[in-house]
């Protein structure tokens, strides 16, 4: 018996389901949503409205999900509004937080103190450490 030269393993029968699917017309074309099925555009154009206000924008399976769709939004992995501006996300747990800050570049920014160590330096220029015991 001769073999086939359709690598794809195809029978006459799948072909025949293939031209019975149904095509629908729609109006539009749906939004772009990310891999997880939500629609961060329409969430985040909310805080947009409201900025500086931190709002509760999504509840999960898992902590692990909310750290990854956190993850996702603040590296700008998904489709958002303004993606160029000052946002900050906060997953903890289950619960995932967001904050539209403003225009990049206009939002202030808060001194940050200075990391606080144990170390000093003597007269000679020499480090040494305070607070040892010995």
């Amino acid at each position: 018996m001769p073999r086939s030269r359709n690598t794809r393993n195809t029978r006459v029968e799948d072909v025949e389901e293939q031209d019975e699917f149904e095509i629908e017309f729609v109006d539009e074309v749906p939004a772009i949503k990310s891999g997880s099925g939500i629609d961060w555009m329409g969430r985040l154009e909310r805080l947009v409205k409201n900025p500086n206000h931190i709002a509760r924008i999504g509840v999960f399976d898992t902590p692990e999900r909310a750290g990854s769709a956190q993850s996702n939004l603040s590296r700008r992995k998904v489709h958002m509004p303004l993606k160029d501006d000052e946002w900050a996300f906060f997953a903890r747990g289950c619960e995932l937080f967001g904050v539209y800050r403003g225009k990049a570049g206009k939002v202030p920014h808060v001194a940050q103190p200075a990391p606080t160590n144990n170390r000093k330096k003597s007269t000679d220029g020499r480090v040494r450490r305070t607070n040892r015991t010995r």
